[in-house]
């Protein structure tokens, strides 16, 4: 783990993410996360990278949550894809440059669930679903450290 240069890493918001995983399983809920490396490796819809990266194994049954949290950096900042599955609804979170990379998230985030479809043998259909960035200035920086 390297947090030297006043950055979050990968591996320390990737631990905070299975805490809040591991946090809503105690409470009931169905909050399932993922590790930011998804967002990096589902460029292209891709069975071996999904295969190579293990995902179908690690997540196995992601497809049974409610909600899924997947951190996403970009350069030096972090954002937040959360998918409400049964509402079919994508929402991106930025609380610096108003989603500009909201795009780019749905489309490697659809990938990573398409695969995870394919490797269950279901079907997706992208149909009737929503995608939302919400404008940096609905979400208020907590600090002023950019995170």
């Amino acid at each position: 783990m390297k947090v030297t240069d006043g950055k979050l890493s990968n591996f320390l918001v990737n631990q905070v993410f299975l805490m809040i995983e591991q946090h809503s399983q105690a409470a009931n809920k169905k909050i399932k996360t993922v590790n930011s490396d998804v967002y990096n490796n589902m460029a292209k819809l891709s069975m071996e990278v999904f295969s190579k990266c293990k995902y179908g194994e690690i997540y196995g049954d992601i497809l049974t949550a409610d909600i899924i949290l997947c951190p996403v950096l970009h350069g030096d900042h972090w954002c937040l894809l959360v998918v409400q599955l049964k509402d079919k609804r994508m929402v991106y979170l930025d609380s610096l440059f108003s989603g500009i990379e909201a795009q780019i998230s749905f489309s490697r985030f659809k990938n990573f669930l398409q695969c995870m479809a394919m490797y269950h043998q279901l079907s997706t259909d992208w149909l009737g679903w929503e995608f939302y960035s919400v404008p940096s200035s609905e979400i208020a920086q907590q600090t002023t450290l950019i995170c």
